[in-house]
């Protein structure tokens, strides 16, 4: 049976989004799991979403067993998506899941297995009267892709597929027809849509956060984030992959956000602090956001 979650004692519904932990057989996975003991202890989350990027070594299978383990200590439920690493070392996604699936905690759900990626599912949060509050999302944004175009090859993050478009705008009518209303919704993946490149344009006064290197986005647009316009459903869309952006701005009354990276793996030279997003639902539907650092905690 799918679990329903549940605002809790202060009416709220209260998410701590980890990105980009980038675990490996190193010295740096005790920092990492250090912060988030201490961002869990800070922020007491309902729900712990990882982002994306959960390792990049080889020894995957190893790595997500450490962490589910870890995870289950805190006893309250866990979810992630997958990232463009997490398949370092010829492991495969079916395999991770295999590895998380006797967690109990663990909410993540491989989804229909008829469409582009593993892990396309939503959850709902409902209030202690059984209605809606919040549809939860999370979806896979696949890896890379090669295409070829003069007989050039051209490289690029992958994207959300039309299949997976189409699979979300089922999910939301389902919602629509099922409570004769539309539920608001949260959306988590990896890699981020092009749409967050509109960044490039804003004044520092037009978004929160810090915005220290270009977006790795797909070459692409398949028309996700103007799906998501039509139907009204998502108000924020939450994202990994750049380690070094934690910005929030809103296009078109959706909130697009970077987390804060929670892993200690570097690829550049950037003084940027660890940390995670804290982000708050309240019962009417609406929700807030704020980075957590490191020094917070």
């Amino acid at each position: 049976m799918k679990q329903k979650l549940y605002v809790n004692d202060d009416f709220e519904f209260n998410i701590l989004q980890l990105t980009d932990l980038h675990l490996m057989n190193n010295a740096l996975n005790a920092k990492t799991l250090l912060l988030i003991t201490n961002l869990v202890r800070k922020t007491q989350p309902d729900l712990i979403v990882i982002t994306g990027d959960l390792t990049m070594h080889s020894s995957s299978r190893k790595l997500y067993d450490l962490l589910g383990a870890f995870l289950e200590e805190f006893k309250i439920f866990w979810t992630f998506v997958f990232g463009n690493h997490d398949t370092e070392g010829g492991v495969s996604k079916e395999e991770l899941v295999n590895v998380m699936s006797k967690f109990q905690h663990c909410l993540f759900e491989v989804g229909d297995l008829s469409i582009h990626g593993i892990g396309n599912y939503s959850y709902i949060v409902h209030n202690r009267k059984e209605e809606p509050v919040m549809n939860l999302f999370f979806l896979d944004s696949n890896e890379t892709r090669i295409d070829f175009e003069n007989d050039s090859e051209i490289w690029s993050y992958d994207y959300i597929y039309p299949d997976q478009i189409d699979w979300y705008k089922q999910e939301i009518k389902k919602q629509v027809k099922l409570h004769e209303k539309i539920v608001p919704s949260l959306t988590f993946f990896h890699i981020p849509l092009r749409e967050f490149k509109e960044i490039e344009n804003l004044s520092k006064k037009e978004y929160s956060g810090f915005f220290n290197e270009p977006i790795s986005c797909s070459k692409y647009n398949t028309g996700f984030f103007n799906e998501m316009k039509l139907l009204g459903s998502t108000k924020g869309v939450f994202v990994g992959h750049d380690h070094y952006n934690d910005f929030a701005f809103e296009k078109e009354r959706i909130t697009l956000a970077f987390g804060r990276v929670s892993g200690y793996y570097e690829y550049g030279n950037i003084p940027y602090e660890k940390g995670g997003r804290l982000i708050k639902i309240k019962e009417d539907g609406s929700f807030v956001t704020s980075i957590i650092l490191e020094s917070e905690v």
